[in-house]
């Protein structure tokens, strides 16, 4: 059968459009095969690392619909940050950053501008306060259910969080779970993993047999539910991220030691305080407070009227920010200036006393994935001696006032008996005889000889001696009024004794 010439000149051009979609199909699949994958860096605080690579082992596996060679992830903790290899992150195509405080964002700048620059999807993360026009000027993006998996936390709602990202912003067949919440206030059960809202829940649950018995009180005499409670208010984020080791150390401890104690978390934390604190009539639930949030934030307006209504000692329990164990403790000035001002210094200002630090940040290396992360890690001997620290305050609330001793360190610069007082302090004698009255009101201890009255007359007599050097004594001019002997103490005689 032969072709006509136009016929032939069709069924070239046909072969022809048939070769080329398949040289078109090929190089496609060709290039598809080697293609790079989606690079996604997370940078979601040091305390989140361990569950982003967690997050990361269920995007990757097989149930997710995420397969391996389709993306690569890389996690990057805060700590030395700067010190890293960084490509990753200015390659990447996804980004998550936590921008609280505009620390982490700063320091790898360059980075997140390159990303931005060459297509990349920058999402921030805690962004309450902290997402600004600097922010939207430099590209970073706001959305309210990736910002909403990440406050709620835990390994499943990081997870669907990427994919939620990954489908929204690549197209990638995956399906994913709502935000699992937890509440916004509640009490942590360290055995069970459980989050209470009930005290009393919290409180029949802690004291079933299902629980290890508990020894008791040595001092006290305590025993089971009734013996003293300590109080503990702690970051949500704690239990959102499983960081909860130097936690459950610090709960442990105390119970060893014949405390019950009733762990709690919220926002702000003066709320979960008020929350849990103080039972029905308004008195205070807990004999001790351990404070390991009540920093970061804290109103001295609110946090103040608040303590003083608790009326129970609250010590400083501190997990340090950024510094190893072994850095910390080779350091010539401990915490940092930055650190110390929100550590220990507004503590502080609220009354918040004795801090210990209790744990480190180290560094860990996750064995499957290869990747860097960053664990809270509690100082055993630093926990101990936090529970002794909470053991003296016990005490010394079941001791009489009487048997109580008191030291009164009054300001004497420079050193010497004629420079005590200032010119804006009534140290002598105003100051310090109030002090010893309200002491004697209160039934502490003050002498043998009591305090006279205010207008008693001071001097009743009999030659002493006071602190005066043998020259002083022996000299004439000294051989005065200063040195008789009081049936009482007057504030006069407060006044002599101690310029003496």
């Amino acid at each position: 059968m032969c072709l006509s010439r136009s016929e032939f000149r069709v069924r070239s051009l046909e072969l022809k459009v048939i070769w080329i979609f398949i040289i078109l199909f090929f190089t496609i699949l060709s290039t598809a095969a080697n293609a790079e994958p989606i690079k996604v860096s997370l940078l979601l605080g040091d305390t989140h690392s361990r569950t982003a690579i967690e997050a990361i082992k269920l995007v990757q596996s097989q149930e997710s619909g995420v397969k391996s060679h389709d993306i690569s992830f890389h996690v990057h903790p805060s700590k030395d940050i700067r010190n890293k290899d960084l490509r990753h992150l200015k390659e990447s195509g996804l980004v998550i950053i936590n921008i609280m405080g505009r620390q982490l964002v700063n320091t790898v700048k360059p980075e997140i501008e390159e990303a931005i620059k060459n297509g990349a999807k920058v999402y921030a993360v805690a962004a309450s306060g902290s997402y600004n026009d600097e922010a939207k000027k430099l590209g970073i993006l706001l959305d309210k259910k990736i910002e909403e998996y990440y406050q709620h936390g835990g390994i499943e709602n990081l997870k669907n969080m990427v994919l939620y990202a990954l489908k929204k912003d690549f197209d990638f067949d995956v399906s994913y779970g709502d935000v699992i919440k937890l509440p916004e206030f509640g009490i942590y059960d360290y055995r069970t993993k459980k989050v209470f809202e009930d005290f009393e829940e919290y409180k029949k649950v802690y004291s079933q047999e299902s629980n290890p018995p508990l020894p008791p009180f040595s001092k006290g005499g305590h025993g089971g539910i009734n013996k003293p409670w300590i109080g503990m208010v702690f970051y949500k984020n704690t239990v959102e991220s499983g960081q909860t080791k130097h936690l459950d150390a610090v709960i442990e401890n105390l119970e060893s030691s014949g405390f019950n104690v009733l762990p709690v978390y919220g926002y702000p934390s003066e709320n979960a305080v008020e929350r849990f604190f103080f039972n029905e009539s308004g008195k205070s639930r807990v004999n001790a407070v351990v404070g390991m949030s009540l920093k970061m934030g804290l109103n001295p307006q609110v946090a103040i009227p608040l303590l003083t209504k608790l009326n129970v000692p609250v010590i400083d329990a501190i997990t340090l920010y950024s510094q190893s164990r072994e850095e910390w403790e080779k350091s010539p000035v401990g915490l940092d200036i930055f650190e110390r001002s929100w550590q220990i210094a507004g503590p502080e200002m609220a009354g918040i006393i004795q801090p210990t630090v209790i744990a480190s940040k180290e560094k860990v290396v996750d064995k499957e994935t290869g990747i860097e992360y960053i664990e809270e890690r509690p100082i055993s001997e630093r926990i101990e001696r936090l529970t002794e620290r909470v053991k003296a305050w016990i005490n010394l609330q079941e001791k009489a006032n009487k048997d109580k001793r008191i030291a009164i360190i009054y300001y004497n610069y420079p050193p010497g008996k004629q420079n005590i007082g200032a010119s804006y302090l009534n140290v002598l004698p105003e100051s310090l005889w109030e002090i010893l009255n309200r002491l004697k009101t209160e039934g502490y201890g003050i002498g043998d000889k009591g305090l006279c009255s205010y207008e008693e007359p001071s001097l009743r007599g009999v030659e002493r001696r006071s602190n005066l050097k043998k020259d002083e004594i022996a000299s004439p001019s000294a051989r005065n009024d200063n040195n008789k002997e009081y049936i009482c103490i007057s504030r006069e005689q407060l006044f002599n004794d101690i310029h003496n």
